[in-house]
Formats: structure tokens, C-alpha cells, sequence
């Protein structure tokens, strides 16, 4: 598994957000403060998913053309995931 595939993981970044929030409890930080942490957490996953997602489809665009779609695209790097193999792996 590439390192892109593991930032765009959103089971990563709840497992991420899981261990930081009972820390932060342990260590008497304020309610308020974890919180936010948190939400900057879950922003900041959403974020980097979105950002990888975005370039994965593009990088298929210039594989394929600009003529090719979004629906195709998205499409085959889907099949990739449910086959198991990387995202924009070669063949």
C-alpha cells in the first residue's frame, strides 16, 4: 500500500482521531480544547482525502485523454480499489 492510499484512508484517520482524543483526556487537556483538536483532525482527513481523490482523477485524465469523462474515470479507479490493486498502478 502507497503512502497515497494510506493518507486517503478515512479508516486511517479515524484510527487517528480514536488514539489522539482518549490522550488528550488522559492528560487533563479541556473539554474545549479536544474539541477542537479534533475537529481540526477531522478536517484535516477530509481535506487530504479529497486532495488525493481529486489527483487520482486527474492523473487518469491525462492517462486517458481529456476526452474521457468523470463517470469513466471514476468508474475504473473504483474497479482498481475492488480488485486490490493500487490506484494507478500499472497493469
Amino acid at each position: 500500500m502507497s503512502w497515497k492510499q494510506k493518507l486517503s484512508s478515512r479508516k486511517l484517520w479515524m484510527a487517528v482521531i480514536g488514539f489522539v482524543a482518549p490522550l488528550l483526556i488522559a492528560f487533563n487537556v479541556s473539554e474545549i480544547a479536544a474539541e477542537q483538536i479534533v475537529a481540526m483532525l477531522s478536517a484535516a482527513a477530509v481535506l487530504i482525502t479529497y486532495i488525493i481523490g481529486e489527483c487520482v482523477i486527474d492523473c487518469k485524465k491525462v492517462k486517458y485523454g481529456e476526452a474521457s469523462n468523470d463517470e469513466e474515470v471514476c468508474a475504473e479507479t473504483f474497479q482498481e480499489l475492488l480488485d486490490g490493486r493500487g490506484v494507478g498502478d500499472d497493469e
